[in-house]
């Protein structure tokens, strides 16, 4: 009930995968909306459910978070801007993860980047050219790379040889 209580408030101060596709012209239906929105859930709990699997606790506590922030932040109908700040610590400490590592820095860079983006709210000019759809681009272009994690170059180790 929640969910599609929330769900009914498609303002334009929003900004989550929906307002991306509003910004490139397509409207989903509420009903749609609500579907992906389950089936992405169900996506994430698989994601951090292998992650769990596959790697040391520290790094499964960190995977868990950073997948949570990432769902709400493209699935949550009443995300707005400003809960962005959430996703940033996530983004920002797999950055310096990975620049610091040999045939990575690339990625590091990449994640550097986006890190800042989402501070884009503090510069007006910039805000008002991005606002509602680049940040949940960023939050859509981190899943690859916490996917990229989970199945190996992050995980240093399994969590079976542990024990």
């Amino acid at each position: 009930t929640t969910l599609v209580w929330a769900s009914k408030g498609d303002e334009p101060r929003y900004s989550d995968l929906a307002a991306l596709l509003s910004h490139l012209g397509y409207d989903a239906p509420p009903m749609v909306k609500t579907v992906v929105r389950v089936v992405f859930a169900g996506i994430y709990l698989g994601l951090g459910a292998m992650g769990a699997w596959r790697m040391k606790a520290r790094e499964a506590a960190w995977l868990i978070g950073a997948l949570s922030a990432d769902y709400l932040m493209l699935f949550n109908p009443r995300t707005e801007t400003c809960s962005y700040v959430f996703l940033g610590p996530f983004i920002a400490s797999l950055a310096l993860f990975y620049a610091g590592q040999n045939g990575s820095r690339w990625l590091g860079r990449g994640l550097g980047f986006a890190a800042l983006g989402l501070a884009c709210d503090a510069i007006p000019v910039v805000h008002g050219m991005t606002d509602r759809w680049f940040k949940p681009l960023l939050a859509l272009l981190f899943l690859p790379t916490l996917i990229w994690f989970i199945l190996g170059s992050g995980a240093t180790e399994k969590k079976s040889a542990e024990v």
